[in-house]
Order: structure tokens, then sequence, then C-alpha cells
């Protein structure tokens, strides 16, 4: 089972900032492609997971870390941005 949760990036937007790459969320059809691949496997190894797991669970649980790892990765390239950019508008 392969893991949603790749740490894509995508490049920063006109290419102004460079090294900046921002996470991005996978697309709502590889999504759904986990959640079913998660459900086959939560079903295959019931015996080995918590009681309570189910895919569902599962996958809120990655889904929320996720979007926290994102939001964060991304709100931390732009504040180096903005500091970037106020640094070079005084030397100029």
């Amino acid at each position: 089972m392969t893991s949603c949760y790749s740490g894509t990036t995508i490049r920063s937007y006109h290419k102004l900032f460079n090294g900046y790459e921002f996470a991005y969320l996978p697309l709502h059809y590889k999504l759904n492609i986990y959640f079913r691949d998660l459900e086959h496997y939560v079903a295959e190894n019931a015996s080995v997971l918590d009681p309570n797991a189910s895919a569902e669970t599962i996958y809120n649980e990655e889904l929320y870390k996720m979007l926290s790892d994102y939001l964060d990765m991304n709100v931390s390239h732009n504040d180096k941005k903005e500091n970037s950019f106020l640094f070079q508008t005084n030397t100029y």
C-alpha cells in the first residue's frame, strides 16, 4: 500500500524566489484511490491493527497530519519570502 502522504511540492509562483517550494495536497482522485487501498489494507490486517482502527479513522488522522505539516511548511516559506523581499527592497 502506498501512502498519499508523499510530501509533493510545487515551485513558487513566477520563479521570483528560487528555492522556495510549496507543499500541496494530492488530487482528489488520488486521495480516493488511497482511501480504497486503505480499506482493503484494514480488512486484510484487522487482526494486527488496533480493534478501534477503521479505514476512516486512519485516513482522517493522516489527512489531518498532512494538512498541518503542509500548512506549517508553507507558512514558514511565506515568512522567509517576506523577510527576504523586505531585505532586498531596503538594500536597493
